[in-house]
């Protein structure tokens, strides 16, 4: 695996992992129905792809941590929620006009042709609900994220 696509995985590890703590399954519904259908559908799309990465946990887990450590550091305070960071994090990640060239794994890269509507919806909707504030404080802590991996 290279160091960029190890990269890759550790902020869909980070995203699956933001989008499980706040399961629609636990604590009902986010900003409406549709949202929260497609919250669903990227967990189990997600799933077969967290399995595929299972055998390289270790290095991945040591680029979050590392990262877990720079954000501890950082002095800005950020309020989000786990959806809306999960999805900024694979939409600025992932989306072709974001990668500056840099080629995406297949299997990231399928995930993500696939599942960009559910993904952008989110984003978008977060923008356009009381959602707002956090929605600009999760672009940001997006970005913190990416940048600093």
């Amino acid at each position: 695996m290279t160091t960029s696509e190890l990269k890759d995985a550790a902020i869909f590890v980070m995203a699956y992992s933001f989008l499980k703590m706040d399961s629609t399954e636990e604590l009902g519904l986010f900003i409406n129905k549709k949202a929260s259908k497609f919250i669903d559908e990227l967990l189990a799309a997600m799933m077969p792809i967290i399995e595929y990465y299972r055998e390289f946990r270790k290095r991945i887990d040591t680029q979050i941590s590392a990262l877990d450590n720079k954000a501890r550091m950082h002095k800005d305070d950020f309020s989000t929620t786990a959806p809306q960071l999960a999805c900024d994090l694979l939409y600025l990640r992932f989306a072709p006009n974001e990668r500056k060239g840099q080629k995406l794994a297949p299997i990231l890269a399928e995930f993500y042709a696939l599942n960009k509507e559910k993904i952008t919806y989110i984003v978008d909707k977060s923008y356009d609900t009381k959602y707002r504030k956090e929605a600009e404080d999760s672009q940001r802590l997006a970005y913190f994220y990416i940048e600093n991996i």
